[in-house]
């Protein structure tokens, strides 16, 4: 059993030249995306603190109108939400530019143990995306029901 583990460990995988070759676009891809992720996620973040701050520009006379008081309220709430889901959408960005990284320095140094740490950061890009788009899922059951019975 000792001599098996052993083998096990002293095991080297190889990759051919199309699947370093298709690596190396992967991770220019996720780069591109990561960018643009890190770029969404700024822009939702200061349109959320925008929205919070925007409702109180607005004179006091405003906010006591009931017909106005929800929309002025409203705009806060939006952008509490906005930073939540910039928080939200921050964690996959990070986990795809990483990904990005440790795939080019293992293609760069031809070190698997690298790669091994780059697969783990997409495996954490996917086990996270998942679990959100759970949570999303039970949320939207669950909304049509909080605002009947409010």
């Amino acid at each position: 059993m000792e001599t098996n583990d052993n083998q096990q460990k002293d095991s080297k995988m190889f990759i051919t030249k199309n699947a370093e070759k298709n690596l190396r676009i992967t991770a220019v891809w996720t780069t591109f995306y990561a960018i643009l992720s890190f770029i969404s996620v700024a822009s939702l973040f200061f349109m959320g603190l925008f929205l919070i701050l925007l409702g109180d520009f607005f004179p006091s006379e405003l906010t006591d109108l009931s017909t106005h008081n929800f929309m002025f309220s409203s705009s806060k709430v939006l952008g509490i939400v906005y930073v939540l889901l910039a928080v939200i959408t921050l964690f996959p960005a990070i986990f795809l530019l990483q990904y990005s990284i440790y795939t080019k320095r293992c293609l760069s140094n031809s070190n698997i143990a690298t790669l091994e740490v780059a697969f783990n950061k997409m495996k954490s890009y996917w086990l996270y995306i998942g679990i959100v788009i759970i949570a999303m899922i039970v949320l939207a059951a669950i909304m049509p029901i909080i605002f009947i019975l409010l």
